[in-house]
């Protein structure tokens, strides 16, 4: 394999587990505020994002939710 297809393939590995780690952290914070036992801010500090992603998601999970 050449150098530059191996730097590719070592570059779609990096996008899918830096992904993978991103939707974790989404799964993590639905799963504290749908218990309704968390705040926005432990649920911040439990996913390592910032409390403006963390709306984003509450926003986005309740909209989700509301049209099921």
């Amino acid at each position: 394999m050449s150098s530059l297809m191996c730097e590719s393939v070592e570059e779609l590995r990096n996008k899918s587990l830096e992904k993978g780690r991103e939707e974790e952290k989404e799964e993590t914070v639905i799963r504290m505020l749908r218990t309704g036992r968390f705040s926005l801010e432990d649920a911040s500090i439990a996913s390592g994002l910032s409390i403006e992603e963390v709306k984003r998601i509450q926003a986005k999970y309740s909209s989700a939710y509301k049209q099921a």
